[in-house]
């Protein structure tokens, strides 16, 4: 009995023993892992990168839209210090005074818009005025810019020419406020006449007077006023404002309210000012420019404001006196420098007479100048900024012939009506200029805008019609002039001379 049990305890045992080698050969399998593998630390990098990357990616709008947030730059002001300038008469400051937001400045003007402090005040003592632009803006009594007619810059060249001074920008043209008055009208002066004229030297009423003369071919002796003047020719000023004040013997011969483009109020700076700080000379002439909008938009606001100056003119006179300044827009500032259009009387050309009447007036020693103190580069600045000068100038005739038939009066046109006659000069000689005559021609009707020109041609004293309106002709087409204002004369002149020029008004 016991060994059959040990047997049967034998037998489990060897079969317990052969199932666990059997067991431990085989290899379990494993079905395909349904997840990734761990990353190495390689693929840890990478997925760090690449978070980095995502984070980047995702954070590069934002960034983007910040940057984009951020203001732009900021350009320094064109000057770091106010621009100091000087006029001679507050009507002539008007549109820098509306531009500058008043007189004291103002925080939403155009100034203020180009960044541009400027300072501004005015002076109708000339010497005062010369030595503000000797001591220059950075001087308490100084000035960078000064605003005067262009008679008195003229007179004064010889004392300012050791600044280097240069005429940069026309803010203006004097209209009405300078007088010639005299006995008679100016035609009736007789031939070989000379004539005493009682005026101011180096103002624009003498400029005036000498101007008329000149043209006349009377010779002149200037004087200044005295309590009882010899003269009969008195050149005055006379504005608006001063009616009723003061009585002015004998009749009016002629104003710049006809030759209303005789006398230009122009901005001088130094040459070196210019040189270095030409964005600030062309954002005074930018804020100008808009000021003048500004002035003819509401002239009572313009009034208010420079009669609320301390020592200021009353509210009254500033508005009369507004009208005595006629605007000059930006491409007539351009015309005037020689830079676009065809005009003869351009700045370098009146400087250059003024000189010349004040040489022989005695008012200067000499009429010679090196170089004309003229520097368009201001304008030429602001106007490629605004590109106001395309398709300005017209296209130059291709010929002579082109140009003559350019010019020709329209059959179909009725001839202007003429009326009173405003001034006649007389041009000397045997023998016909063209150019010359052409440019005559062309000089009287720039200074005199709204008047017509009646051209005589009588050499050997017979009139010639036909020549006279080829030179018309060709005036119009050279010069840009409007040919319904050149008349063709038929009267003769004066023995000793080739031509008659007659200037008239003309009536609607």
């Amino acid at each position: 009995m016991r060994a059959n049990v040990v047997f049967a305890l034998l037998i489990v045992l060897l079969g317990g023993l052969v199932g666990g080698l059997v067991a431990r050969g085989r290899i379990p399998h494993v079905g395909t892992a349904l997840v990734e593998p761990l990353p190495t630390i390689e693929s840890d990098t990478s997925v760090d990168a690449t978070a980095a990357a995502t984070t980047q990616t995702t954070a590069s709008p934002a960034t983007s839209e910040a940057a984009g947030d951020a203001p732009p730059a900021v350009a320094p002001p064109p000057l770091d210090r106010p621009l100091s300038v000087v006029t001679s008469a507050w009507e002539v400051a008007a549109p820098a005074v509306m531009a500058n937001g008043g007189v004291f400045g103002s925080d939403d003007s155009p100034f203020a818009r180009a960044r541009l402090d400027v300072s501004l005040s005015a002076a109708s003592d000339l010497t005062l005025i010369e030595n503000a632009l000797a001591r220059g803006g950075s001087d308490p009594a100084g000035a960078d810019v000064i605003v005067l007619p262009l008679p008195r810059f003229a007179a004064a060249f010889e004392r300012l020419e050791v600044l280097g001074p240069q005429i940069f920008f026309v803010v203006g043209f004097a209209r009405g406020g300078d007088v010639l008055a005299g006995p008679t009208a100016l035609e009736q002066i007789a031939e070989e006449e000379s004539v005493v004229l009682t005026a101011t030297p180096g103002s624009s009423a003498a400029m005036l007077g000498l101007f008329a003369f000149d043209a006349a071919g009377v010779s002149v002796t200037l004087q200044d006023h005295s309590p009882e003047p010899s003269s009969s020719w008195r050149a005055v000023e006379r504005k608006p404002s001063q009616a009723g004040t003061s009585t002015l013997r004998g009749r009016v011969a002629l104003s710049t309210a006809q030759a209303s483009r005789l006398v230009p109020h122009v901005a001088v700076a130094r040459r070196s000012f210019l040189r270095a700080h030409p964005d600030a000379a062309a954002a005074l002439v930018e804020g100008w420019l808009e000021g003048r909008r500004m002035v003819d938009d509401n002239r009572e606001a313009t009034a208010r404001a420079i009669a609320d100056t301390p020592g200021g003119p009353a509210m009254l006179t500033v508005l009369n006196d507004l009208h005595l300044v006629d605007a000059v827009d930006l491409i007539l500032n351009a015309q005037l420098m020689g830079l676009a259009g065809r005009r003869a009387v351009t700045l370098p050309h009146l400087f250059v007479e003024a000189r010349r009447w004040w040489h022989l007036a005695g008012v200067t020693t000499s009429a010679d100048v090196a170089a004309t103190p003229v520097d368009g580069s201001v304008v030429a600045l602001v106007a490629r900024r605004q590109r106001a000068l395309d398709d300005d100038e017209p296209p130059a005739p291709d010929d002579e012939s082109q140009a003559a038939g350019a010019g020709t009066a329209d059959p179909d046109v009725a001839p202007p009506t003429l009326g009173e006659l405003l001034l006649t000069q007389r041009l000397p000689g045997s023998d016909v200029d063209e150019n010359a005559l052409s440019f005559a021609v062309a000089r009287l009707a720039e200074i005199f805008p709204h008047a017509a020109i009646e051209v005589s041609l009588h050499p050997g004293g017979v009139v010639d019609e036909d020549a006279a309106e080829a030179i018309l002709a060709r005036t119009a087409s050279r010069f840009d002039v409007d040919r319904a204002r050149l008349v063709t004369g038929t009267k003769p002149g004066r023995t000793s001379t080739i031509a008659t020029l007659r200037v008239r008004e003309l009536r609607d």
